[in-house]
């Protein structure tokens, strides 16, 4: 092993693929289902790789890349950005991302699942309830519990005056996940890192 290229390689590796790994732990936990999770897991994942190069954009813009490709070709579905609105754990905080195709997924996702348009109506309606904290969102033990409760739970105690959109957010937050998406997409990283070190030793 030539330590000038070895080493230098299993520190990017480490760098880039511990985050991802973070992911994958999330999505085959069996504690709570994980769709809650997935969007907000991969932004934080991508953040945390920058981070790891000190935010030097071509250290880590390769692997971003190739995240970015697969999140959009492979493993993103609008599920997970409604997921990801229905979660008050990101809805509600102050970091929340804004991106148009959180709102997009959320709708394709009511287009697709809900048939009736007058239950449609009714859950566009009730969504500005949930936005802005109105009725029982707004309690104290709502308040003090959204970050600690299993989201789809959280829904079920608290989405009472709001039975459409408590159906909706349930289901959507209840759908399992599994890596197995994700886990057939290290060759690509791996190849990547062996790029990297050939690269390293010349």
């Amino acid at each position: 092993m030539d330590e000038r290229s070895f080493w230098p390689s299993v520190v990017y590796s480490l760098k880039t693929t511990k985050p991802l790994v973070e992911v994958l732990r999330i999505v085959d936990g069996e504690q709570s289902p994980a769709m809650a999770f997935i969007y907000g897991a991969m932004d934080e994942c991508k953040e945390k790789i920058a981070k790891n190069f000190d935010n030097e954009v071509s250290s880590y813009n390769e692997i971003w890349d190739i995240i970015d490709e697969k999140w959009e070709h492979q493993m993103h579905r609008d599920l997970h950005a409604a997921a990801y609105y229905l979660n008050p754990q990101f809805k509600w905080s102050p970091n929340v991302s804004q991106h148009p195709e959180i709102k997009r997924g959320l709708y394709n996702c009511m287009d697709r699942l809900i048939k009736s348009n007058d239950i449609y109506m009714k859950i566009e309606a009730q969504l500005d309830d949930y936005k802005y904290k109105k009725g029982m969102f707004g309690c104290r033990a709502s308040l003090n519990s959204y970050m600690k409760r299993v989201p789809v739970t959280w829904w079920g105690h608290y989405g009472d005056e709001v039975p459409e959109l408590q159906a909706f957010a349930m289901k959507i937050l209840g759908f399992t996940f599994s890596a197995s998406s994700c886990e057939r997409n290290w060759s690509t990283f791996n190849q990547v890192h062996t790029k990297r070190r050939n690269r390293l030793s010349m």
